[in-house]
């Protein structure tokens, strides 16, 4: 996605990757597959399954209200690199050993598919290794947790669905897949939970999912197939996204709980937002720390709002009081809400970063307690200009009508922007 937008604005963009070592699968949220619409990735969109119903086991309730598709990552991944070549994009095959920084760029070493060492030069590089890019810089980290996978074959088919289910030292997220197959994830602490060694690591894992009531009639007559595979799975923040030329993206700048489900949402919109702030960098180097800024800020906001709403959902398990899995998660980060009210504080207009026409410019925006970094346009009208003309003319049909003109929106959009500015006191 990243790459494709900085292709669209006319920068020459070179990918080096190669497959994953495993085959793994992930929940896509309905936000998430909006957001790979809005940037065309056709090719990644046609890899995704329909919605599933996902189900919830928790605090000893289920909950059915939740939906969500199954993603086969290794053809997601595939379909994004031919997204990518079809944008113009030049795809290199091959592995990165080390990336050099010179006074002019940065020297890229990597080792192609038939073994040989390679350099290829670029004055930007984008890490976009996920959690794999080994945690460089300064992070800052939330309960080191870990997955441990394992796939089972089924005795009979069953329709495709998601599931989590808890157990007193940690949760599971169960999906039911083509060809009568499952993924069975365990979340772990990776701290307390001394892992053992790589041989036992499946008997570990069978025997906690053979003790999870949630799961007995489907594994009915089923067994596990293909090997146990253990991934970091901890919540963590890059705090310096970016040294010179280089930038970090996805899960290699932030790293969201899985329980949340939106991992694959926060790379999407992280990737989107990060095609401005590089076009402006490069095209507008005077406004490059403003860019940044629009960039850091983003990342910090969404990430300490999803690790409260992570603890808050840990907050509603409480049957395992005592257990050093749940109360951790219970306690971190702190005791801020997850979602403040847009009355908590009153409204106030700042100038902030914005995206705008490919690039991030400084705009007068309405910072609201529930907006800390501030709402510059709702439904294509600007708030500020909006509240000032309607000061000036004050609300009416001609009014409106002259809005609508001003502005270059529709009469909806003036409306939509009017009640937004009425329910924070502002009109």
């Amino acid at each position: 996605m990243l790459s494709c937008g900085l292709r669209q604005l006319g920068h020459e963009v070179v990918i080096i990757s190669r497959p994953r070592q495993f085959d793994t699968i992930e929940g896509l949220s309905e936000r998430a597959y909006n957001g790979l619409k809005f940037a065309k990735c056709e090719s990644a969109l046609a890899t995704v399954g329909r919605e599933v119903r996902r189900i919830a086991n928790w605090n000893g309730e289920r909950f059915e209200g939740n939906r969500e598709r199954i993603v086969y990552r290794n053809r997601f991944d595939r379909g994004l690199l031919i997204d990518a070549r079809n944008a113009g994009v030049d795809i290199l095959s091959g592995q990165v050993l080390r990336i050099s920084n010179t006074a002019e760029c940065h020297e890229i070493r990597w080792r192609n598919d038939r073994g040989d060492i390679c350099h290829t030069r670029a004055d930007i590089v984008i890490d976009a290794r996920g959690r794999a890019t080994g945690r460089r810089g300064q992070w800052r980290i939330g309960p080191r947790s870990i997955s441990i996978g394992q796939y089972w074959m089924l005795g009979r088919k069953q329709l495709p669905s998601t599931s989590i289910a808890t157990f007193e030292d940690g949760w599971a997220w169960f999906a039911s897949c083509e060809n009568s197959r499952v993924l069975i994830q365990l979340f772990l602490s990776l701290e307390r939970d001394r892992l053992p060694p790589r041989r036992e690591l499946s008997n570990m894992c069978n025997r906690i999912i053979h003790s999870l009531s949630e799961y007995h009639d489907q594994l009915r007559d089923a067994h596990p197939i293909g090997e146990t595979t253990a991934r970091d799975a901890s919540t963590a923040l890059c705090e310096n996204t970016f040294t010179t030329g280089w930038y970090c993206v996805g899960d290699a700048a932030m790293s969201i709980d899985p329980l949340a489900g939106h991992g694959l949402y926060e790379s999407v919109s992280g990737a989107l937002a990060l095609v401005p702030v590089i076009n402006t960098i490069v095209r507008r180097p005077g406004d490059g720390d403003v860019a940044r800024r629009f960039y850091k800020e983003k990342l910090e906001t969404d990430f300490w709002r999803m690790a409260r709403v992570g603890r808050d959902f840990y907050r509603q398990e409480t049957r395992w009081p005592s257990s050093a899995f749940w109360i951790e998660r219970q306690q971190w980060p702190d005791e801020r809400p997850a979602h403040s009210s847009p009355t908590d504080h009153a409204p106030k207009v700042a100038d902030r970063p914005v995206s705008e026409n490919g690039f991030i410019c400084e705009r007068k925006v309405i910072v609201t307690s529930d907006h800390p970094r501030g709402v510059w346009q709702v439904a294509g009208a600007p708030l500020v200009d909006l509240m000032e003309f309607i000061h000036d003319v004050g609300v009416s049909d001609e009014c409106i009508q002259k809005a609508v003109g001003k502005f270059s929106v529709s009469e909806n959009s003036i409306q939509t922007a009017l009640s937004w500015l009425r329910a924070r006191g502002l009109q």
